[in-house]
């Protein structure tokens, strides 16, 4: 291998290492915890309050109704933000695509650009299965009711699971959301790296 390709190598592990990296320190510092998130149902379901209501925080067993449309609220938004930023990658993939066939139908033999364009394609593919991911719902294959041992829980312990589940689910998301649109900011440096390489050549 040439020293350009070993160096497009170590720009796509310090993408990854740094993209991933900054996911791991946002929950070392906890914005990612369910308690955070608690604590926002709370404070949008005190802005949402038609009738000024001045509920304290309560961290308990069940979140309150306003609470739980705030909920939704934001499982949906993010569940699009996901959508759009799997369309972002798309048409990213579509120029990586356009550029590779006209480096292969090429009068002459362009063997660092394929490397590059294929570097690329890898690289930002961790990124577009945390979006797919990040668009997934709570249906019936994943609810707490489809379990037989579960369906023999008490009502109260069935609304818990299945409250956990909605939360978990949102956490989840915007963890996959805050990856891949880390991943496709710092992606457009990328490309302007390995140009750069090129001009050594």
């Amino acid at each position: 291998m040439t020293w350009e390709q070993n160096a497009i190598i170590f720009l796509v592990m310090f993408y990854w290492f740094g993209t991933f990296g900054s996911l791991i320190v946002q929950r070392k510092v906890h914005v990612t915890s369910e308690e955070v998130l608690r604590k926002r149902l709370w404070a949008y379901g005190r802005l949402k309050s038609t009738q000024g209501q001045q509920f304290p925080f309560r961290n308990g067993k069940f979140v309150s109704n306003v609470e739980f449309e705030v909920l939704l609220g934001i499982l949906k938004k993010v569940e699009q933000k996901n959508s759009v930023l799997i369309a972002i990658w798309g048409l990213i993939y579509a120029a990586l695509g356009a550029v590779f066939a006209g480096a292969v139908f090429s009068d002459r033999p362009l063997p660092l650009a394929l490397w590059i364009v294929v570097a690329l394609a890898v690289a930002g593919m961790p990124f577009v299965v945390a979006s797919i991911v990040g668009i997934r719902q709570v249906d019936n294959f994943d609810s707490p009711f489809a379990d037989p041992e579960k369906n023999k829980w008490s009502e109260e312990k069935q609304i818990e699971a299945m409250q956990a589940e909605l939360i978990s689910d949102v956490l989840r998301k915007e963890e996959m959301f805050f990856l891949s649109r880390t991943g496709c900011l710092l992606f457009l440096v990328l490309p302007l790296l390995m140009f750069i390489l090129t001009l050594h050549t």
